[in-house]
């Protein structure tokens, strides 16, 4: 989905719900990963980076990275 509006506004609105911010540009689905390492992730066939700053709290699995998130 493409939207106008601050990310950092639909991160808050959809935490808790299944979703994470994997780069500045873009929030996840985590239901909807079918691929993923600790650069990158798939969604829908489409491979999305994950950013430099993501990284850090994510192990290379979409576990592991909802459980690095506060």
């Amino acid at each position: 989905m493409v939207t106008r509006g601050q990310i950092g506004e639909f991160e808050r609105l959809l935490e808790g719900q299944g979703f994470v911010r994997i780069h500045r540009s873009f929030l996840v689905a985590i239901g909807h990963v079918t691929a993923y390492s600790a650069s990158a992730v798939e969604v829908g066939g489409v491979e999305l980076p994950v950013g430099r700053g993501y990284r850090a709290r994510f192990d290379g699995s979409p576990t592991g990275f909802m459980a690095g998130q506060d």
